[in-house]
């Protein structure tokens, strides 16, 4: 009798157990061992020999070095400037995984409205749309307050792109 089409694919389709089983597991501290001493299965069936394997110096640790941070543009902190103004209370009053989406949608709509204005291709309509979305994640936002705070963003960052472009 053919086989239907679930009982096809249950067969193809390898399990996470199979997974698991197969996996190799390391024997020992991964620097501290000898090549000869892995159990990692290798695929062409040769394991290497104690004759031609040397144990390997010691591993290091490095010393930690700082890393930079690269300085944000001074034309983007001021329109994250403008776009946070007036919203610290809200912010403090979210959730911590509300914050960090408020904030990551906030950089991303600051990020947009800078490269408008930095090409000169300023569209009114659509800062609106991303701030007014951005502001939307606040939960339980008065819309006549989120229509307020849309309006009041929208014409700073007119004025700061008509100022940019003067410079």
């Amino acid at each position: 009798m053919p086989l239907t089409k679930k009982e096809r694919q249950e067969e193809t389709k390898p399990s996470v157990a199979d997974f698991l089983r197969e996996a190799p597991k390391p024997t020992q501290e991964i620097g501290a061992q000898k090549e000869s001493e892995l159990s990692w299965p290798v695929e062409t069936g040769a394991r290497p020999t104690t004759e031609t394997t040397q144990p390997k110096p010691a591993a290091v640790s490095p010393t930690p070095v700082s890393i930079p941070r690269p300085t944000k543009n001074p034309h983007l902190v001021e329109v994250e400037n403008i776009l946070s103004a007036g919203l610290e209370d809200a912010y403090k009053e979210l959730p911590p995984e509300l914050k960090i989406k408020f904030k990551l949608e906030g950089e991303r709509v600051s990020n947009l409205v800078w490269q408008m204005v930095e090409t000169a291709k300023i569209q009114v309509q659509k800062i609106v749309d991303l701030i007014r979305n951005w502001l939307k994640t606040i939960p339980h936002v008065n819309h006549f307050f989120l229509e307020q705070e849309t309006k009041i963003k929208t014409d700073k960052i007119i004025l700061f792109a008509k100022k940019h472009k003067e410079e």
